[in-house]
């Protein structure tokens, strides 16, 4: 039993190491810090909720160092926001090709130069979902996870060290969740191309129109007039 549970520690040790050579800490928020990931060179993911501003933002690279970003574009849909940073570079991400309910996964964050990770289980892995904020993400993968303040924009890794996802707790009131890979490369391309997200919609508009003087009459002019 020792030496399986040995095993298993150097295992999760060693995937949390590897992986994260994509984390990085984000201070775009006051008095608390974030977590994010290096999607592509020079470019970070984090959570939308976390960032209350857009230039000038603190992170911490995977190398130990502090760097300044500016905020790319932000979807608060999904809770997607794309950083831009010079020198941000990492091992690059592989998507997990499927993602099953009851397997292991593990969310690997940073707290300034230090690595955060939290191991857990996907709960729930169901189909597309729309979020309470109007947004559709490719699938729904709720989280038996822990979690701190610092926890969202955090990476998720399955056993194999294949990229599942981003954790936030800024899509839901209860269990923390995973915006799906897939979700991640539609949203944060746009962002990154862009700046926003475009997106059709349908209602009413309202605008101010000006009424002709000669139809201005008075009832009792109007009902004369009319007789």
């Amino acid at each position: 039993m020792k030496h399986v549970l040995r095993e298993l520690s150097t295992s999760l040790s060693e995937l949390v190491e590897s992986t994260g050579q994509s984390a990085v800490g984000v201070e775009a928020r006051n008095r608390l810090g974030s977590s994010g990931f290096i999607w592509k060179p020079g470019v970070i993911v984090t959570a939308a909720h976390t960032v209350r501003r857009e230039d000038d933002i603190p992170v911490f690279l995977p190398n130990g160092k502090r760097a300044s970003a500016k905020l790319a574009g932000i979807d608060y849909g999904t809770d997607l926001a794309v950083l831009r940073v010079e020198g941000a570079a990492g091992p690059g991400l592989k998507p997990a090709e499927t993602v099953r309910t009851g397997e292991l996964v593990v969310a690997v964050g940073r707290h300034q130069p230090g690595v955060l990770a939290a191991m857990g289980m996907v709960s729930s892995a169901g189909g597309a979902w729309m979020t309470w904020r109007g947004s559709q993400l490719e699938a729904l993968l709720r989280l038996d996870i822990g979690t701190s303040p610092r926890s969202s924009g955090s990476a998720v890794f399955n056993a194999e060290g294949q990229f599942t996802g981003m954790l936030t707790s800024g899509l839901t009131r209860t269990a923390p969740v995973a915006i799906p890979a897939a979700t991640i490369e539609r949203i944060a391309t746009e962002l990154n191309d862009h700046g926003r997200v475009a997106r059709g919609y349908v209602g009413v508009g309202l605008q101010p129109v000006p009424f002709p003087a000669r139809l201005c009459r008075s009832s009792g002019t109007a009902a004369a007039g009319g007789a």
